[in-house]
């Protein structure tokens, strides 16, 4: 059974697929290459396009960075951290709640 320290290890070890694409599509709204958005964040073109196609994990730092740097909305910066793999600690005893009816 999963517990609230349990689930966050079990989320970074299979995030969900959709960063990547989730990623790709900010840099495609903005208007951003790979370049520019690593200079704007900063970090490495190469790390954030491994990032893109789900070679590399970021952390919650880098999520932070990514969110800081395209001046996403709260609810954009939730979205992208849950797509990483981050749950807000206040929603852990919610969806546990949820797994263990079923509904999840």
């Amino acid at each position: 059974m999963l517990t609230p320290d349990t689930w966050h290890e079990q989320l970074r070890a299979n995030p969900a697929p959709g960063f990547g694409s989730e990623l790709a599509s900010l840099l495609s709204q903005r208007g951003l290459s790979y370049l520019r958005a690593a200079q704007l964040i900063p970090c490495d073109h190469s790390y954030l396009s491994r990032l893109v196609s789900g070679k590399r994990v970021p952390t919650a730092s880098m999520v932070e960075s990514i969110s800081r740097a395209f001046e996403l909305t709260e609810r954009e910066h939730q979205r992208l951290s849950v797509l990483a793999g981050f749950v807000p600690d206040r929603m852990v005893p919610r969806l546990l709640a949820e797994i263990d009816r079923g509904v999840a």
